[in-house]
């Protein structure tokens, strides 16, 4: 049985990358430039296009064209570290600037995502996140409220706030977390939030976080500006 036509087009533009020692941040060609390139058709460009974009090996951004990105990579976590804690342990002086934090009916797919009702309610909290008072992370936070032992994060005050020293306190046992971080390029909202120029690279990290239960009671994006922060991981032994 012969390979897929699509599955050789993604090894055609992963030895492109290769072939011209392209980094993360750099611009590949247009659609039309390797559809001649290559001779394919548009259909079967944008489908090896899309996994790679799935396997982060690149990023499509509307308007703006294809770059590289690196590869994401995926690691159980045996302890969470906030971004207050992190930067307090380096001697920095952490702060937020709260965008969101409300409660909120879910769309259809964050409910999917939490294993949730449609109808069940859910906290969402937005922070732009400093540290000495420069933006370096726009973190999203989304928990299920009937997973919070009745905790009203409306009503706290996240400026200096970190929400998984509020949950701990509050008898809420994380027991286990699944994160991923992926190189990509800055969206023009990163670049309003975060003071960068466009182009720039930035980190994004998906975290999934669950209770003693195995229940989910966070999922949440943070884009980080550059390399200035990184969540520390601690595989499982």
């Amino acid at each position: 049985m012969s390979e897929p036509l699509y599955c050789q087009v993604e090894r055609n533009i992963r030895t492109y990358i290769e072939d011209m020692d392209l980094e993360p941040g750099d611009v590949l060609p247009t659609e039309q430039e390797f559809i001649k390139k290559l001779n394919v058709s548009r259909s079967t460009l944008r489908h090896a296009l899309n996994n790679l974009q799935s396997n982060g090996l690149i990023s499509k951004q509307q308007g703006r064209g294809t770059f590289v990105t690196e590869p994401y990579y995926e690691e159980n976590l045996t302890r969470l570290t906030s971004f207050t804690e992190d930067s307090r342990n380096k001697g920095q002086t952490p702060t937020s600037i709260v965008i969101t934090n409300q409660l909120i009916v879910p769309s259809d797919q964050i409910a999917k995502d939490l294993h949730i009702g449609q109808g069940d309610r859910v906290f969402c909290l937005e922070r732009i996140r400093m540290i000495d008072g420069i933006p370096i992370q726009i973190s999203l936070s989304y928990l299920p409220a009937k997973r919070l032992n009745n905790i009203d994060l409306t009503s706290v005050d996240f400026t200096s706030m970190s929400l998984y020293q509020l949950l701990e306190s509050s008898n809420i046992i994380i027991s286990s977390a699944l994160e991923t971080i992926e190189a990509t390029i800055s969206t023009p909202r990163d670049q309003a939030l975060l003071d960068l120029p466009p182009n720039s690279p930035i980190l994004v990290n998906r975290r999934k976080v669950f209770n003693e239960h195995n229940e989910l009671i966070e999922i949440a994006q943070a884009r980080s500006r550059g390399t200035h922060h990184q969540v520390k991981i601690k595989l499982r032994r």
